[in-house]
């Protein structure tokens, strides 16, 4: 948080989610800060892909 709260790029990583099923699945996720006119953070936006999907 403190990274993405100075505007710092972040490297995407591996983690596991849960499936509304219950399933555990590797993903790799992203988060990006999103920056007003000012420069300020204003929101964090994260993307998730499952692990060896297609781009």
């Amino acid at each position: 948080m403190r990274q993405l709260s100075q505007a710092e790029v972040l490297e995407p990583y591996r983690t596991r989610r849960l499936t509304q099923a219950g399933a555990a699945l590797e993903v790799s996720m992203t988060a990006t800060a999103l920056l007003d006119e000012a420069g300020q953070v204003y929101a964090i936006a994260t993307t998730e892909r499952p692990v060896g999907a297609a781009p």
